[in-house]
């Protein structure tokens, strides 16, 4: 069954419902009704005068013919939709890759981030293969600009380039400390230098859309949900995918000596990382608008009662 309603400012005893079982003369007596109907006020509402108008006009005076009903309910707004202008989904779902600590598999609780550890404020280096800091080793590789030790013809010299600087990971990675990095890591340090900054940038703007989109909405709690779970799912995402990425990159850099596992490594997190960001928050963010939904239109009866209903339903079948 069809239900139409018309709108009005009024209440609801000036808002004639009916459906289409009803008939076509049903349908135009409850029309003309309620173009006629007074407000409380005594007077015609302007959403009446001008129903009534293209009521007069429409169907050579005989109302509104099913097929323009049709039409007229398909061309209202949605008034339910919660889709909004603007969401921080792909900022947030990028830009967390820049401040998450992810795990790399097969290094023994070694993480990659590119924030520096405790005790390197302000240091030159970009990005940190560095252990849990509950573990109070002080495992780390990390890739470096800056001053170097080298012998050159028998004589310790001081050269200025980019560099793996390294403490306790050589088992990991086989590379020395103060190794110079290959063409590949001097990308890669430019990279993390840069998204550092912007994957930030882009989080933090992701969060204010996202704040925006939930006062903008017309759920605001539904949205307020999708937004919460959605940015629980980048930070999941990106651990999970991002370590895999990890373990996958450090293999495929192992067999192309240009490239390097530890490079390989960090191409294979951030890119796994950012996938799984994305990925866990449209996939989060849905689950909870479908679970906000499930739970909006669902009513449970009480326990008792149903069990009373059960009762009676048997005791009229048993003619009791």
């Amino acid at each position: 069954m069809v239900m139409y309603i018309v709108p009005s400012s009024n209440a609801d005893t000036h808002r004639p419902r009916f459906s289409e079982d009803d008939g076509e003369a049903a349908w135009s007596s409850a029309m003309e009704s309620f173009s006629r109907s007074p407000t409380p006020s005594g007077r015609t509402h302007p959403t009446q005068e001008i129903f009534l108008d293209s009521y007069q006009n429409n169907s050579n005076g005989k109302g509104f013919s099913a097929a323009q009903r049709e039409a007229s309910s398909d061309d209202m707004p949605d008034h339910n939709s919660d889709d909004v202008e603007w969401k921080g989904t792909v900022l947030v779902g990028t830009g967390v890759a820049s401040v998450v600590r992810i795990p790399i598999p097969g290094t023994k609780g070694l993480c990659l981030q590119l924030n520096a550890p405790g005790g390197y404020k302000g240091a030159t280096s970009t990005l940190f293969f560095v252990e849990d800091p509950k573990q109070k080793s002080g495992r780390m590789l990390r890739l470096d600009y800056g001053p170097r030790p080298e012998t050159i013809n028998g004589q310790k010299v001081t050269v200025i380039d980019y560099h793996w600087n390294q403490k306790g990971t050589f088992s990991e990675f086989g590379i020395a400390d103060h190794t110079p990095a290959a063409p590949a890591g001097r990308y890669l340090y430019t990279a993390a230098k840069y998204f550092k900054y912007g994957g930030r940038l882009m989080l933090v703007l992701g969060v204010g859309f996202d704040l925006v989109s939930i006062v903008k909405a017309n759920k605001p709690l539904k949205r307020a949900s999708e937004v919460v779970a959605g940015w629980a799912g980048a930070w999941l995402g990106c651990k999970v995918v991002g370590a895999g990425g990890g373990y996958v990159g450090g293999i495929a850099g192992t067999e192309f000596p240009i490239v390097g596992n530890a490079v390989g490594a960090a191409i294979g997190t951030f890119s796994g990382c950012i996938v799984g960001g994305l990925g866990g928050y449209f996939a989060s963010s849905d689950i909870a608008g479908a679970a906000y939904d499930w739970a909006e239109d669902t009513s449970f009866a009480p326990l008792m009662q149903a069990s009373e209903n059960e009762v009676y339903q048997w005791m009229r079948e048993h003619g009791l």
